[in-house]
């Protein structure tokens, strides 16, 4: 589809009136959010596109308060109420640096560097705060009321944590530490049915994706 700026990150929220319904939130890279009508696959439609300020990586959305959170990196978090798709509008920019995001029960769980913030998505108000393993959060994922990071620091282990969702950041319950990991790229992270999924594209190297389960 055509789009402004670059599709960084797509979210897909379904309809609590319509079961055939569904909405993908897209973060824009350079040029912010857009949210497209993506009921039927073959025949996508966007519903509106907002302008943000710097680099758009992620997006994360309250399908109960219908408030979208976009990780602009150096453009701050930005915070967009959309109940009306067709005209986002932006209602509070947060002072983080962020660069990944999760959005679960009102609250916004901000990837800062090697930190990781808790955002009040009605208010805006940075709740906690916390740095785990020292190294920078590459992604992030929630699943059965935890919160999953992946984190790297130059050619070091990569390094999953499994934090207990709640206000108040604790303790990671458990840590992984994967040793073979690959000398390039990005790792992404998603978890769901007692599973975590790794998957690392070797960047400049042949076009392979390795999955692994844990």
């Amino acid at each position: 589809m055509p789009l402004e700026g670059e599709a960084r990150e797509v979210i897909v929220k379904g309809s609590t009136l319509n079961a055939e319904e569904q909405t993908a939130y897209v973060a824009t890279g350079s040029h912010g959010l857009a949210i497209v009508d993506a009921s039927q696959f073959d025949n996508p439609i966007v519903l509106g596109q907002l302008d943000l300020s710097g680099d758009a990586t992620d997006v994360a959305v309250d399908a109960n308060l219908l408030i979208a959170a976009i990780a602009s990196n150096s453009g701050w978090l930005q915070l967009v109420d959309v109940s009306d798709p067709m005209l986002p509008t932006p209602t509070q920019t947060v002072n983080i640096a962020a660069n990944y995001l999760e959005a679960n029960d009102g609250l916004a769980y901000v990837a800062s560097s090697d930190e990781i913030v808790i955002v009040d998505l009605l208010t805006g108000e940075i709740i906690t705060q916390r740095q785990y393993s020292g190294d920078n959060i590459d992604d992030m994922a929630i699943a059965d009321n935890f919160l999953y990071t992946i984190s790297r620091s130059g050619t070091s282990p990569q390094t999953i944590n499994k934090i207990q969702l709640s206000e108040r950041l604790t303790e990671a319950v458990d840590t992984l530490v994967i040793e073979n990991r690959p000398t390039f790229g990005r790792l992404h992270i998603a978890a769901g049915g007692g599973f975590v999924y790794v998957g690392a594209l070797q960047v400049g190297r042949s076009p392979l994706a390795n999955m692994t389960i844990y």
